[in-house]
């Protein structure tokens, strides 16, 4: 599942202050739905610079996903709990207060959470906490 417990010292914050972004998090009888991209192999380059925009806490995982026809092989990063970034899940009200603040390099962190909505609705996707957290940063 989905959890905002990822601090973001590097993109969607600054050390000073960290934004909050997604990972996934184990949990019994879970699934996610996201997009997988097709890259031509060798992709060790394209590995590596992944590797290295994903350094705050993720750590590369492969896994096998369901295509809409097939399995595949995949590879994707993921927080593990307990990492150096791992800050734990605020509630709803105190996460929009935190997102609302938040911004580095790669911009806002609230505009992260509006552009996190809109790619899962344009995969056919609603999560709840994330719909929760966009609304109610657009008050």
């Amino acid at each position: 599942m989905r959890t905002f417990s990822q601090a973001s010292p590097d993109h969607r914050g600054t050390p000073q202050r960290p934004g909050r972004v997604l990972t996934l998090t184990r949990a019994r009888g879970a699934s996610t739905v996201g997009a997988v991209y097709y890259v031509d192999a060798p992709a060790e380059r394209l590995l590596q610079e992944l590797d290295y925009r994903e350094r705050a806490g993720y750590e590369r995982m492969s896994l096998e996903v369901v295509t809409d026809h097939s399995k595949a092989h995949a590879v994707t990063w993921i927080a593990p709990p307990g990492n150096e970034h791992d800050v734990g899940q605020l509630p709803l009200e105190q996460l929009a207060e935190h997102v609302r603040s938040a911004a580095g390099p790669s911009g806002s962190n609230a505009d992260y959470v509006f552009q996190l909505e809109r790619a899962l609705r344009e995969l056919g996707v609603e999560d709840p906490q994330v719909s929760a957290l966009a609304a109610l940063l657009r008050r």
